[in-house]
């Protein structure tokens, strides 16, 4: 007899390849959502993963073997500390996308913070903000330097995780105030 062929299903999915370790676990965020609201919001805000439990839901998909039944599912419990907001970051339209325009620090940011960056001796806020709003005019997106403070959290952690979040609704001005 000749060669036989195999027919096994793949083990594993090709969706999660190269299959390896994320150099950060702070997620990056590359679309913001657009929102027509009259005040100016922050669009998102970060959360620690505490762990996994499960919840008894009915099923509402109409398609579902399951439909209209109690189902148990999986849930993941996050851990979501007061986020500090240390400064703002301005950026403006070019045909090669967002640029980096400028940018203000608070004055006196935490301790913890030197875990993360080399901070300078002390930022000239005032300078930073007067540049900003002689910057408005060219300004597209104004985004928030935010870090989480683990320190409020059961998490046994001491560095702060930094991220950008934008403010969206209103305009370039109210976002700015």
């Amino acid at each position: 007899m000749g060669h036989r062929k195999k027919h096994a299903p793949r083990r594993g999915s090709l969706a999660y390849l190269p299959r390896h370790r994320a150099k950060n676990p702070v997620a990056r965020i590359r679309h913001w959502p657009k929102i027509s609201a009259d005040q100016p919001r922050l669009l998102g805000f970060t959360a620690f993963k505490a762990g996994m439990t499960y919840v008894f839901t009915i099923e509402d998909r109409k398609r579902s073997p399951n439909f209209g039944k109690e189902v148990m599912r999986a849930c993941t419990i996050l851990d979501t500390p007061p986020i500090l907001i240390c400064g703002i970051r301005t950026y403006t339209k070019t045909p090669y996308g967002l640029q980096h325009l400028t940018e203000a620090w608070m004055k006196e940011p935490p301790s913890d913070l030197d875990r993360t960056l080399v901070l300078p001796e002390n930022f000239n806020t005032e300078d930073m903000i007067q540049k900003l709003e002689k910057d408005l005019d060219k300004t597209s997106n104004v985004r928030v330097i935010a870090i989480t403070q683990p320190k409020q959290t059961n998490i046994a952690k001491k560095k702060p995780d930094i991220t950008e979040i934008e403010i969206g609704g209103g305009t370039v001005p109210q976002q700015f105030e």
